[in-house]
């Protein structure tokens, strides 16, 4: 992989994309605790037997009592240890075949409170080391379905412990004692939810434990890009219901202690179901919007739409009813010339001439389907010895171009001269550098001409040091050791005879003409001189200038419709690549560089200046995509990579508009690989479009060395649905609830019963990717 582009070579704001920390994932199904929550007592007695067999108990050895209590969250849940969401708060999408889940920062928090309320674990656990069935359960409403928060807009109710279990008329409370709660008034946020809904939703109690799995992060030495997960160790519950109804859903994450025997099938005893709400957050599912993979796959449908330009229009039939191809007869429309042009990436716009006519010219961006042809050697028409020359276009004129065949102008180059300029003279703070620079660029060099003048055999050395600032007080200050101000005095202590006629001031005889000036700017010391004073600490005066024009040749402040000047060249869910034109983006800087540039001196500064600091990262290729993805997956990943397969370094990525991604490339690109993103995990289920298997598992591997990997084998899960309602979609998953469930269907896949972190990987969703290769010249 190339290096980092470093900061020095990037504009200013701008850094370079961290690296990825590669990164291996465990599932573990349960967290056994050494003590769930409640108050402790240990007690430590002494019993000694004396050499005659007498027990000398406690009228000897008085026995000592030490009284704690194991406290963890019951009634509410500290925020900062909801460490991830998924859907995200506030998320719209698609979410049909998701399975919400919330991670949480205490690992443990599922299985260190019991279900019954009670204070001490079952003996089971404690006798095969498994865990209680976690106490907390993720339920999914959608609108509707909550008679306090109709919309789902995650509206709760305030009560206290004391309040949570007061009894109401057809409300079930939990059955929980009051004598365990350490505080009767700890505020809380309770849920009632309709007898109902909360049969069809809440899982089973033997579901419980597939529903809660433990996640740690751990870095890892060398391994294949990873997704960029937070090093820990994490408690995570899923849902057991896939947003499938249109509209706003709330996810609660809620308390089941004192609902134990209301876990089953049968209707529980009263029209609402009272809960603790420890955490909630919002989403709105909408199935009409398109998916990763059908977005992705628009992108590539038409590989020869791939490179940047307008699409040609259709040929005209000659009068034999057959296309023309040849460029004659009388139904050739457009011409060959045309269709060559928009082929190269030109677009036709109207141009107003400066005789006062208007008539049609040709524009092409920085943007291209293919290399441009190189331009000419910058070379200066005064001819060689005439020194360097940093603007290659002295004004827009200049930049025309003419084709005498066709009798149409080139206007690119020209135009991207003019915004050059004009966005040089908006930018108050860069004219200001700019001037402060050329006034002391000038200085300098007019210096060095005039020291080498004096003394045209001084070497580069010399005249560096003359040009050096104080050089001038450094000689007066020897002339005043040296006796100069007394001699001086001396040789002015009678006044000179009056002149009978005017005498030309010494300083105007054998003044130079501008031909010897030019030619003493041309000199290869007075050349080296001035780029080693540019390279040098006493030369910052150039690094604002540098950087603004590093920024503009990455095209950072280029309004959209000069890179793209036709919207059909772009159009939505389109992918296009594109060469970087040098030529347009040094027209481009010549503009601006031509502000307040007078003279040769400023041509030499100018030239030295782009010859001395860091270039900046050089750019060739970039991609223009245009799509719901851009705003639908915000980090979307996408990754270049040349023939070889290393990792093509970007030196841009913007969004010129809400929804339209630009990335600047330092080499050609062979294959592109846009993916979803990986920051987070994710569960759920997979889509499969064949017949019959509209709900389906991409069964993973198990094995060592390859856990997670895909077998390429689907499993229809399509009767893993608990049914709906009348009227509305089946989206409540049968976990672990006998025979038909998803556990017992994936396990006679794999061969054995799977257990929670098993489920969990089954369950994990990839983040889907396609790859695209890139053929023939064009971009």
């Amino acid at each position: 992989m190339p290096a980092p582009v470093g900061p020095a070579t990037l504009p200013p704001g701008t850094t370079p994309a961290p690296v990825p920390v590669p990164l291996i994932v465990d599932f573990t199904d349960d967290v056994v605790p050494a003590l769930v929550d409640g108050h402790y007592k240990v007690t430590v007695d002494h019993t000694v037997t004396t050499a005659d067999h007498t027990v000398l108990g406690e009228d000897f050895f008085a026995p000592v009592h030490h009284l704690f209590e194991v406290k963890g969250p019951r009634f509410s849940l500290d925020p900062a240890l909801l460490h991830a969401r998924n859907p995200a708060s506030g998320a719209a999408g698609d979410f049909s075949h998701a399975l919400p889940h919330l991670t949480i920062g205490h690992p443990i928090l599922p299985w260190e409170r019991l279900l019954s309320g009670e204070q001490r674990l079952p003996a089971t656990v404690q006798e095969d080391d498994t865990a209680p069935p976690p106490w907390v359960a993720l339920l999914v409403f959608a609108q509707g379905e909550l008679p306090h928060d109709h919309n789902a807009q995650g509206d709760t109710v305030a009560t206290t412990a004391t309040g949570l279990i007061t009894a109401a008329q057809d409300v079930v409370v939990p059955d929980i004692d009051a004598v365990t709660f350490d505080d009767p008034d700890e505020a809380c946020q309770s849920i009632e939810v309709p007898a109902d809904v909360f049969r069809h939703v809440a899982p089973r109690l033997e579901e419980l434990a597939h529903l809660s799995h433990v996640r740690t992060v751990r870095e890892q030495a060398t391994a294949p890009g990873g997704e960029e997960l937070q090093v820990g160790r994490y408690a995570v519950v899923l849902a057991n219901r896939m947003p499938r109804r249109e509209g706003a859903h709330v996810a609660h994450l809620v308390s089941l202690e004192g609902h134990q025997d209301h876990l089953d099938p049968a209707p529980p005893p009263g029209s609402r179901i009272r809960l603790v709400s420890l955490a909630h957050w919002t989403f709105t599912h909408r199935p009409g919007d398109k998916h990763f993979p059908a977005l992705t796959a628009a992108l590539a449908a038409d590989p020869r739409r791939i490179p940047l330009r307008l699409a040609p229009p259709p040929r005209t039939p000659d009068k034999a009813g057959t296309a023309n191809t040849t460029g004659s007869g009388a139904g050739t429309d457009p011409e060959p010339a045309v269709r060559e042009r928009l082929a190269a990436g030109y677009v036709p716009v109207a141009h107003h001439l400066p005789s006062g006519e208007d008539t049609l010219a040709w524009y092409r961006g920085p943007l291209t389907p293919a290399p441009a042809l190189p331009l000419p050697d910058q070379a200066d028409p005064a001819g060689p010895g005439s020194g360097p020359r940093a603007r290659r276009y002295a004004t827009a004129d200049h930049a025309l171009a003419y084709d005498g065949a066709t009798g149409v102008f080139d206007v690119g180059y020209a135009a991207a001269w003019s915004l050059g300029r004009a966005l040089a003279l908006a930018d108050a703070g860069f004219t200001a550098d700019l001037t402060r620079w050329r006034v002391r660029s000038r200085a300098t060099l007019a210096t060095l001409i005039a020291c080498h003048l004096a003394d045209p055999a001084a070497g580069p050395g010399a005249l560096l040091d003359a040009a050096r600032p104080g050089r001038d007080l450094r000689r007066v200050r020897e002339l005043l050791a040296d006796g100069w101000a007394a001699r001086l005095r001396a040789a002015h202590s009678t006044a000179p005879a009056p002149a009978s006629a005017p005498v030309l001031p010494a300083a105007y005889r054998g003044r130079p003409t501008a031909a010897e000036l030019t030619a003493a700017l041309a000199r290869p010391e007075v050349l080296a001189a001035a780029r080693a004073h540019a390279a040098g600490p006493g030369a910052g005066d150039a690094d604002p200038v540098r950087a603004w024009l590093l920024r503009l040749r990455l095209l950072y402040p280029v309004p959209w419709e000069y890179l793209v000047p036709d919207a059909r060249m772009l159009p939505p869910e389109s992918l296009r690549l594109f060469h970087l034109d040098t030529g347009w983006t040094g027209a481009l800087a010549d503009g601006a560089l031509s502000v307040g540039a007078a003279g040769t001196l400023d041509a030499a500064a100018e030239a030295i200046l782009s010859e001395n600091g860091p270039a900046g990262p050089a750019v060739t290729t970039g991609l223009l995509l245009r799509s719901a993805l851009v705003q639908g997956w915000p980090d979307l990943s996408i990754i270049a990579r040349t023939s070889a397969g290393d990792v093509v370094e970007e030196t841009r990525r913007s969004l010129p508009d809400p929804g339209i991604m630009l990335i600047l490339y330092r080499d050609r690109p062979q294959t592109i690989v846009l993916a979803e993103p990986h920051q987070g995990l994710s569960f759920g289920i997979d889509q499969d479009t064949g017949p019959g298997h509209t709900d389906a598992v991409d069964l993973r591997s198990l094995t060592a060395g390859t856990v997670g990997r895909s077998t390429g084998q689907l499993v229809d899960v399509a009767t893993c649905l608990r049914p709906a309602p009348q009227g509305l979609p089946a989206d409540v998953m049968r976990i672990n609830d006998g025979t038909g469930s998803l556990v017992d269907v994936l396990s006679g896949w794999v061969g054995h019963v799977l257990g929670p972190a098993e489920t969990a990987v089954q369950l994990v969703n990839a983040p889907y990717r396609v790859t695209l290769t890139l053929e023939g010249d064009d971009a």
